[in-house]
Order: C-alpha cells, then sequence, then structure tokens
C-alpha cells in the first residue's frame, strides 16, 4: 500500500468515526430522557442541558470547575466557567444523548500546526499522529480563544494534536417515547447565522 493510499484510508476512518456517540448511557428498558429542573450548580459533566434564556448546552469539567459550552441559541457557540455562587437553574436531559455529523458538510482535512484551522461551533473527529492512537471527537467554542470539549469524556482540553477532520454540521439525538429510533433534538446553527 503507497503512502497516499495509507493517507486515503486514514481519512476515511476518520470521517466515518464522525458518526458516533458523544455518550450513550441510556439503558435499553428507559423510553426518552428523564427530564429534571436543578441549579447549574448542581449538573455533572456530560449532562445535556436547556439554560433559562432556551440555548442548549454540555456541561464539562476544567480544572476543577464547571464549564458551560453552549452549542445552540443566539450567542451559540461559546464558552463560559460557571461561577460557584451562580444561583440560575436549567432543564437537564440527562447524559443519554449522542452526535452525529452531517457528511454533507465535511469541511476537510487539518493536521495539528496547519494555518487555516477554524475549529469554532464545528465536530473535530482527531487522531494522534502515533499510529495506535484512539480516535476522539471534540466540540470548540469561544472564550476569547477557541475551547474544545473532548466529547469522551466531557472534560475541557487544549487543541488536539494530530490529524483532524472537521463538519460544520451535526446534531444531538435522543430516545423518546414512543419513537423506536433516536430523535434528532438539536441541530448545529447554520453557517450563514454564525457568520452574521
Amino acid at each position: 500500500m503507497t503512502n497516499a493510499q495509507i493517507k486515503k484510508t486514514g481519512y476515511h476512518n476518520l470521517i466515518s468515526t464522525s458518526e458516533g456517540k458523544m455518550i450513550d448511557t441510556v439503558a435499553p428498558d428507559k423510553v426518552g430522557p428523564i427530564l429534571s429542573i436543578k441549579p447549574l450548580t448542581e449538573c455533572s459533566a456530560g449532562e445535556l442541558i436547556r439554560l433559562a434564556n432556551g440555548a442548549w448546552a454540555i456541561v464539562a469539567n476544567d480544572a476543577g470547575a464547571r464549564r458551560i459550552f453552549v452549542i445552540s441559541g443566539d450567542d451559540a457557540p461559546l464558552t463560559f466557567v460557571l461561577p460557584e455562587d451562580s444561583t440560575e437553574a436549567c432543564l437537564s436531559y440527562g447524559t443519554g444523548f449522542r452526535v452525529a455529523s452531517l457528511h454533507a458538510s465535511f469541511v476537510g482535512m487539518h493536521t495539528y500546526g496547519q494555518e487555516g484551522f477554524d475549529p469554532i461551533g464545528k465536530l473535530i473527529v482527531s487522531r494522534p499522529f502515533e499510529h495506535d492512537g484512539r480516535t476522539s471527537r471534540y466540540f470548540a467554542a469561544s472564550a476569547g480563544q477557541p475551547r474544545f470539549l473532548d466529547l469522551d469524556n466531557f472534560h475541557a482540553v487544549s487543541e488536539p494534536r494530530g490529524h483532524r477532520a472537521l463538519f460544520s454540521e451535526w446534531e444531538v439525538s435522543v430516545n423518546w417515547p414512543g419513537q423506536q429510533e433516536m430523535v434528532a433534538l438539536i441541530k448545529s446553527p447554520s453557517p450563514l447565522k454564525r457568520a452574521s
């Protein structure tokens, strides 16, 4: 196999992995997310939540603090550290959800250190330079500079190294009562809206 064929195979693998799950902890006998109203300070990393302004967000750990990644809404995508004395509440949809990219929205391949990498608001599928490295998925939001949410363990992390496939459109799905398949609950903001 030539180097070009190996590289092409690697890119294809990154693209197909983008359909994986953010997390899917829904037991087979459950139907639909368990909704609860709770203070933001009581939310755990990996919870999908609806903020008071209607925006959708994911809770993450960030060096002992709680970081909120807003993935859909008027100000999305953005991220902020939740103040310890916050009194805001949210509607929690729990941790049973998954994300899938829309392959038609494939932006391209980027390698760590390459110019022109614009991750904000995109689903990033990344594989380290090492041959035995694990493929991971990330979401990037702005906090003055890009911050990355690791969608496997819900930690805020530094920019992923290695080869990265970017998708500008994605959707978050949940198990909904009466539905046999997962139902799309959130779709990525349109590129036109993000640009305005």
